[in-house]
């Protein structure tokens, strides 16, 4: 007896259906995520050019005018900005002698925790630090000296991370809580790259 293909087409399709849900938002999750990134990597390599601006116009004494605000301004953005990355490769400090003594349920309610709280931690940050970009917005805040450099924009950045950092600890909440194996299997997986980038090095 010949199995009819339609029906196992079908039943294929059923299965990998729930599959796909997931699937798709952590891959825009994580595009977000890499973007924040990759913003913040753009923030380094402004801050590097700041540094030698800076260092050469010194040796020719004209040095640049407000570059420790900019740069003070833009390293808070650097850290805001690759904290969702740090989130979701599960890069954030960890007490192990503590949890690793936890196991099944305890375990699973002790991550919940720590992710409701890092939840909340990330949105009351966010409500701070966008409160204060708008208002040096508003007021129209800008490094002293030659370049007017706006001191505002880094501000909205660094809040922006922090809004991405919460959106990536509440996707990590709702997959802990509707597909645990998929994120079981993504957690192991990160950790099998990060210990193989570990070799490499």
């Amino acid at each position: 007896m010949t199995e009819d293909p339609k029906s196992s087409e079908g039943v294929t399709s059923a299965a990998q259906g729930p599959q796909t849900v997931p699937l798709v938002i952590d891959r825009i999750v994580a595009v977000i995520v890499w973007g924040a990134l990759i913003i913040s990597a753009s923030c380094i390599a402004a801050i590097i050019g700041i540094g030698s601006w800076d260092t050469a116009g010194r040796l020719l004494d004209r040095p640049l005018l407000g570059a420790v605000e900019m740069t003070e301004s833009l390293l808070a953005a650097v850290i805001f900005l690759a904290m969702p990355y740090a989130q979701r490769q599960y890069k954030h400090v960890v007490v192990d002698i503590l949890y690793q003594t936890f196991r099944g349920k305890v375990l699973w309610v002790a991550r919940m925790v720590a992710l409701c709280a890092t939840l909340a931690m990330f949105l009351f940050l966010y409500q701070q630090a966008m409160s204060g970009a708008l208002h040096a917005y508003g007021v129209g805040e800008v490094s002293s000296g030659v370049v007017r450099v706006p001191i505002w924009l880094a501000k909205i950045l660094s809040a922006l991370g922090l809004l991405v950092a919460a959106i990536e600890t509440f996707r990590q909440i709702v997959f802990v809580l509707i597909w645990p194996d998929f994120e079981a299997r993504r957690h192991v997986q990160t950790q099998a790259e990060t210990a193989e980038s570990m070799e490499h090095m």
